[in-house]
């Protein structure tokens, strides 16, 4: 029997959707102790010297250091100011708020950095700049116009404004990516990595362990709308996951907004006549819980349901006990483990002290992470600051974990040998339980290793 330890969760995850809306652009400027899960000792988070986060050895935030001269020659830089854009899509109607931590840790990160001095004495002023799903190529089209650099945000739609970004040298420390363009697009660097040839299978590779007898009937159902450009997630996952086993016997799609799908035993009813033992549901929560409420009616589950991340999420174990069989593959060290990671605490003390009214969705550490790794190559940059010299100082990095608030990450996205990395949670009487068992870590909570980063044909 596995023994597991049980984590209440209050992520939120976040939808992969299209409609038409409005959109805008708005300018902000503005206590445990212990040991880190690698063991690395800590300060207090309400000790911690202004500017300075998690294991991060030096200051990621302050004053000018002596002798420095604040020369800015680019867009975006003056002597006392950075602008730094943060592209999402909260303000639509269909999903309101969607994404919107993404916003909200960047301006808490701003406000928490230029209180301690800003980017090497540089004020950062920040805006926002709101797709609102439907406006990608017009709001990168703004920050291509007046920012230094777009920061800790991401776009569901990114296909469609990756070429503009590219053509106006306009560079990205994005939260996440989605579609296969704009993974492989130059000029960007990624504190949590998507790749544009390599699928993350580390969740997976646990699975086929638990569960050998069940990954010959192995489902995937998605949105038409994630499907972006290439091949498609089905045809991608389906390939990278054969070496371990995996036999793909349905492919299901369902449509997105405006189309709303009100009935979802058709679907249920077409994964058990093509003998699906484990769902892959490439979606958010709020498409799993409605979806899993069909199962029980119709009195059937695979034997295992496998979500990404952006499933860590009360929305989620809010379906009670419809929630069954279910498994999330998480990369960051959970908020409710933060009194044995005080980088943890001290990023939730952070967002609690200037954005209280944070959703505490999984991306908010995506975004937090991402300006993390922005501020540390600004500074490698010193007086050289400039949009090449932030990327060549951000790839330089390799493995970056946050400071402590994730797995170590592989941050360039051409890397040969990427590590890919999982901790397993399992939803249980609406709540989600580490399972350390099925995780086998080897690294702090987490599953790491080369092999679950497989390569497969875009």
């Amino acid at each position: 029997m596995r023994t597991s330890k049980r984590l209440l969760v209050s992520i939120v995850g976040f939808a992969l959707v299209a409609a038409s809306c409005s959109s805008h652009d708005t300018e902000v400027t503005g206590d445990p102790t212990g040991t880190t899960t690698d063991g690395a000792t800590t300060v207090p988070a309400s000790e911690a010297e202004p500017g300075v986060f998690g294991t991060l050895a030096d200051p990621v935030c302050g004053p000018a250091p002596d002798g420095a001269s604040g020369a800015a020659d680019e867009q975006g830089l003056t002597d006392d100011t950075i602008q730094i854009g943060v592209l999402g899509d909260a303000d639509n109607t269909i999903v309101p708020g969607v994404n919107e931590d993404l916003f909200l840790a960047s301006k808490a990160f701003v406000a928490w950095c230029n209180e301690a001095g800003g980017l090497q004495g540089r004020t950062i002023e920040m805006t926002v700049r709101d797709a609102g799903l439907t406006q990608a190529r017009e709001r990168m089209a703004d920050a291509c116009a007046e920012d230094f650099a777009v920061v800790g945000g991401g776009l569901a739609l990114d296909g469609a404004a990756v070429d503009t970004r590219v053509d106006c040298g306009l560079v990205e420390f994005p939260g996440f990516i989605n579609d296969v363009a704009a993974k492989g697009a130059p000029g960007q660097v990624m504190a949590v990595p998507f790749y544009e040839d390599r699928l993350d299978v580390a969740r997976f590779q646990a699975i086929a362990e638990a569960y050998p007898d069940d990954i010959d009937g192995y489902g995937v159902l998605l949105s038409s709308v994630v499907k972006g450009s290439g091949r498609g997630y089905t045809a991608q996952a389906a390939e990278a996951l054969e070496p371990f086993g995996y036999d793909l016997v349905y492919g299901g799609e369902f449509p997105g907004p405006p189309a709303v799908v009100d009935n979802w035993r058709p679907y249920v009813e077409e994964m058990r006549s093509a003998g699906v033992k484990v769902l892959d549901v490439f979606s958010s929560p709020e498409i799993v819980a409605p979806l899993q409420d069909a199962m029980r009616d119709v009195g059937w589950y695979p034997n295992v349901i496998i979500l990404p991340a952006n499933n860590y999420s009360p929305v989620l174990v809010d379906g009670g006990d419809a929630i069954q069989n279910t498994y999330v593959g998480v990369y960051l060290v959970p908020y409710e483990m933060a009194a044995d990671n005080p980088p943890t605490q001290q990023f939730l003390d952070i967002m609690d002290q200037y954005e209280p009214d944070w959703n505490h969705e999984a991306l908010a550490v995506n975004a937090f992470s991402s300006w993390l790794l922005f501020a540390t190559a600004v500074n490698a940059c010193g007086d050289d600051l400039s949009r090449d010299c932030v990327v060549e100082q951000g790839l330089a990095q390799v493995t970056w974990d946050g400071g402590g608030l994730t797995a170590p990450l592989v941050v360039d996205a051409e890397a040969e040998t990427p590590v890919a990395c999982a901790a397993m949670l399992k939803v249980v009487d609406g709540a989600f339980e580490y399972d350390e068992e099925l995780t086998a870590p080897n690294e702090g909570i987490f599953r790491c290793s080369e092999e679950a980063s497989t390569p497969f044909e875009p």
